[in-house]
């Protein structure tokens, strides 16, 4: 009895120790199969981070490539839309009309002799300070003839060699910031009044020899017509002496002593009558064409040598002035 309960007590504590080994064993079994188990969590979250690298780029591919793209393919169109509704309609073409048109130009259309030559003062006179480029032909000179004169035909012949017959065409010459691209020269000189800093100097207003001024439709801009009445110079100087009013619009005679060689003036009535002016504007305000006459009819004493002389002379100036920009 006693060897059965001692085999029995054996048995129950080689059992105990088998449930203790067994115990210990599941134990760190427990703890080796954490680190497994890291790798199989590793391995989803790896695959989790996968398929989240995947998604994002599938999201990226289709937020940031696409939706982005397309957002900026969007914003893009929407920008150029609105610059080509907008600025093009508001910015541009008003910075062209800026630079080539004046703003708020007026043509003195069927207007008063006043509105007419203020118009034309402006806008000729402009045209003498031009900085852009500008290309201008001319024609212009003397065209003189003899209705009479005393002295026989070798004072006549004499006579028709000093008299000026020289309306012809000019050089072409284009012109930028005021000065010709060939040999300097001066676009202001160049025009009518070479001498002066303006075209003109007609008053608008009171006395200034002005018969009439008108202006009419011509395209898209106008045509301005000045006729002078009469002017005089009188005198041993009357072929240099400036005629009071004709002289503010136009050039005149300016002819010395030695201009006359081998005569000599005694004395001359000059009397300047018709002269006119027609100058052409485009929608600008630029002058294209500009058409300017000067008759003079020159009544005098001269003296060649011992011999008294009685002439009487008619010469028209020309110029005719063409302007491309």
């Amino acid at each position: 009895m006693e060897k059965q309960l001692k085999t029995i007590t054996k048995l129950l504590t080689v059992a105990m120790v088998l449930l203790l080994v067994v115990s210990v064993t599941s134990v760190f079994g427990l703890f080796k199969q954490a680190p497994a188990a890291e790798p199989a969590t590793t391995t989803e979250a790896t695959s989790e981070e996968t398929t989240l690298e995947e998604t994002t780029v599938e999201g990226e591919t289709t937020a940031q490539v696409e939706t982005t793209v397309e957002g900026e393919t969007t914003l893009e169109e929407t920008t150029v839309e609105g610059q080509t509704t907008l600025p093009p309609a508001t910015t541009k073409p008003g910075t062209t009309q800026t630079t080539t048109k004046p703003q708020g130009i007026t043509f003195p259309i069927n207007g008063s002799m006043s509105k007419v030559i203020e118009f034309y003062n402006q806008y000729a006179n402009a045209m003498k300070t031009y900085k852009g480029k500008v290309t201008v032909t001319k024609k212009d000179g003397t065209t003189s003839t003899i209705q009479s004169i005393t002295g026989g035909s070798v004072v006549k012949n004499i006579a028709l060699d000093l008299l000026p017959n020289d309306y012809t065409e000019k050089p072409t010459y284009t012109f930028v910031n005021g000065k010709s691209t060939k040999d300097n020269k001066d676009l202001s000189k160049w025009l009518p009044r070479g001498d002066y800093a303006k075209m003109s100097e007609l008053s608008p207003t009171g006395t200034n020899g002005v018969k009439s001024a008108t202006c009419v439709a011509n395209g898209s801009g106008c045509k301005v017509t000045i006729v002078m009445n009469d002017d005089k110079t009188s005198g041993a100087n009357a072929l240099r002496d400036k005629p009071k009013y004709v002289s503010k619009c136009m050039d005149t005679l300016d002819l010395g002593p030695e201009d006359l060689e081998p005569f000599t003036l005694q004395d001359a009535n000059v009397n300047y009558t018709g002269c006119k002016i027609e100058a052409v504007f485009n929608a600008q305000g630029l002058l294209t064409k500009l058409d300017i006459t000067t008759p003079a009819n020159i009544t005098g004493k001269l003296k060649y040598s011992l011999i008294g002389i009685n002439a009487d002379v008619t010469g028209t100036y020309r110029g005719n002035y063409t302007f491309a920009y």
